[in-house]
């Protein structure tokens, strides 16, 4: 079935704006989606983790163009989210500048396999009942020790986002607006995030 767009979630870029390996395994499902003829566009989502300290030289999303340009994508088939520093971001963002604006409600969204559980809570939550989605999980190859403990800590991050966001109906966008400029971490004394939200 043919989809609105396909949108890859960031996981991670170097100083040096080298993407990691997970998120090249990403980009490269994305590829491998577009190619199929699934989707006209790819939608790359991401600036950095709001936890490092250091500024990348490049965004993710930009990262992630590249490398799919060099996999022989067309460089206007892609579309960049640069602002979010999340996951809830990641989507929330993206469902404001793109799929809300150009009234695209079908997407897939291309993630890791242990990332997948709390990107379908937060695609049901952020984009509602008006869309439909369905989420790609990509095998990272880890080591199963480091496997069991990032699916760990995915439990307790699924936990935790279940707990503040349960309440809040499906697709609500004030509300979630309201999290990103006034109690979200990441956003909130964020300027230019307030500017653009405005």
């Amino acid at each position: 079935m043919r989809t609105d767009a396909i949108v890859v979630l960031g996981s991670g870029i170097s100083s040096d704006g080298e993407l990691l390996p997970k998120a090249i395994k990403r980009v490269n499902m994305a590829v491998e989606l577009f190619k199929s003829g699934i989707a006209e566009r790819i939608i790359m989502s991401g600036r950095f983790s709001w936890h490092r300290d250091d500024l990348p030289s490049k965004t993710e999303a930009e990262a992630m163009k590249e490398l799919a340009v060099s996999l022989d994508v067309p460089a206007e088939k892609i579309l960049l989210e640069n602002r979010s520093k999340d996951t809830l971001g990641n989507l929330f963002f993206t469902k404001i500048q793109f799929l809300e604006a150009r009234n695209w409600h079908n997407i897939i969204v291309v993630t890791s396999n242990y990332h997948k559980e709390r990107v379908q809570f937060l695609c049901k939550k952020i984009l509602g009942s008006n869309y439909t989605f369905r989420v790609v999980g990509v095998d990272t190859d880890m080591p199963p020790d480091e496997l069991r403990e990032r699916l760990e800590r995915e439990g307790n991050k699924l936990a935790f986002v279940s707990e503040h966001l349960e309440k809040i109906p499906d697709g609500h966008d004030e509300k979630f607006k309201d999290i990103i400029l006034n109690k979200h971490p990441a956003y909130k004394d964020d300027p230019t995030i307030r500017d653009w939200l405005a």
